[in-house]
């Protein structure tokens, strides 16, 4: 027969144990571990992170002045599995509330003993702020995902150009993705291309050249950038679409065109240029089924409209019954959701990969952008919960 302490002292014991543990660290040759404060402010809130995974950051790799590539672990010892092409939702508290914000996976998938995300500061964004100005080793993240969807998949079989071309931190899930093309599909060849202002804010920038240095006949990196210093040897311009499609074909780097095969598009980057770049191909004859978009939000959304400032009720299935939820000024359904107890499908909580897809009865919406519906899906009236703002009273349905 076992025994148990009471609540009343078995928790003070533990956290005695914990206490004394830290205390004696140094002694035992081990650097003190990381703290916080007993409010608890530095932690989300448990409501919110019920869901989320805990990741203990291993490394953490300075890549620019507002840039790095933070790795993880999960402390249980447990592989994290991911897709290429996918990404980690993290969690972080600001001022009492839980904002999530979506980092693109930059590691090697088929290494699943630990994984990387690359975080840059953006601007006016206060949560990546807080984020990477409280990273250090050992400490705990909580995530969400992997999740989302960007790519034709793997097939060894397969012999195609895949072409990538991002801006910013879509160099992210792009070298992920051109590490496990080139490792997966030996008949294929991979032409990446990225954007950014100047030489310095080409995120991955030496992850990207090591991997064009061990494959020169199968993969050709291509850099544009807008200020460049004297003897610059990459592209000099603005990002504009038409000038990212022809650079595929103009520009002679580290191997030679795509030999002839069967090109693929993956593009990722500001709502903006994605829209111009998919343009930009329809107008050279790529079918959409070739092409493969992600739409990042760097900054908030100049084009938000405003949100009702008053509390509207929506009415969600769960569990095989209906239910109310009081969606509070600024929330959206699925966090409104959440905080009432009601379980609805999700995976990201950021737009990304369509977890939380439910079809609208009746009522209006409003989507904060960038996210993963295209306009007819939208027209049709699919909702995804987890950025999804009623403007007045809803009524949703599982798909």
């Amino acid at each position: 027969m076992g025994f148990s302490l009471p609540a009343t002292l078995s928790i003070p014991l533990r956290t005695l144990r914990r206490d004394l543990h830290a205390a004696t660290a140094g002694l035992r040759g081990r650097p003190l571990p990381p703290c916080s404060t007993r409010s608890g402010e530095a932690w989300p809130d448990p409501v919110a992170v019920r869901d989320a995974r805990p990741l203990r950051v291993d490394e953490i790799d300075v890549l620019d002045g507002d840039a790095c590539r933070v790795w993880l672990v999960d402390p249980s010892g447990a592989p994290i599995r991911f897709t290429a092409g996918q990404f980690l939702t993290v969690l972080v508290s600001v001022g009492g509330r839980v904002e999530a914000r979506a980092f693109g996976l930059c590691s090697d998938p088929a290494a699943g003993e630990r994984v990387a995300i690359a975080v840059r500061r953006r601007p006016g964004d206060s949560a990546v702020d807080a984020l990477i100005d409280g990273l250090r080793v050992g400490r705990r993240l909580h995530v969400r995902g992997p999740a989302g969807r960007h790519g034709f998949g793997l097939d060894p079989d397969r012999r195609a150009h895949h072409v990538l071309i991002a801006e910013g931190e879509g160099a992210a899930p792009h070298l992920a993705l051109a590490i496990a093309l080139l490792g997966t599909e030996p008949r294929s060849r991979c032409t990446v291309i990225l954007a950014d202002r100047r030489p310095s804010r080409l995120l991955l920038r030496r992850s990207l050249e090591d991997l064009a240095a061990a494959h020169p006949d199968r993969f050709r990196l291509v850099f544009l950038v807008e200020e460049a210093p004297a003897g610059w040897e990459g592209l000099v311009g603005p990002p504009g679409a038409d000038g990212l499609i022809d650079a595929v074909d103009g520009f002679r780097g580290s191997a030679g065109a795509g030999g002839g095969l069967p090109r693929v598009w993956y593009l990722c980057g500001s709502t903006g240029l994605v829209d111009g770049l998919e343009a930009g191909l329809a107008a050279r004859g790529v079918a959409p089924a070739d092409i493969s978009a992600w739409r990042l939000l760097v900054s908030p959304d100049p084009q938000a409209p405003p949100l009702p400032s008053g509390t509207q009720r929506v009415r969600v299935r769960a569990g095989g019954t209906s239910r109310t939820v009081l969606v509070p000024p600024g929330a959206t359904i699925l966090e409104a959701a959440r905080a009432s107890g009601i379980a609805l499908p999700s995976s990201c909580t950021v737009g990304g990969c369509g977890a939380c897809r439910q079809r609208r009865v009746r009522g209006r919406v409003v989507h904060r952008r960038p996210h993963c519906l295209t306009a007819e899906e939208e027209a049709a009236g699919v909702v995804l919960t987890c950025v999804a703002h009623p403007l007045g009273p809803v009524e949703l349905e599982p798909l």
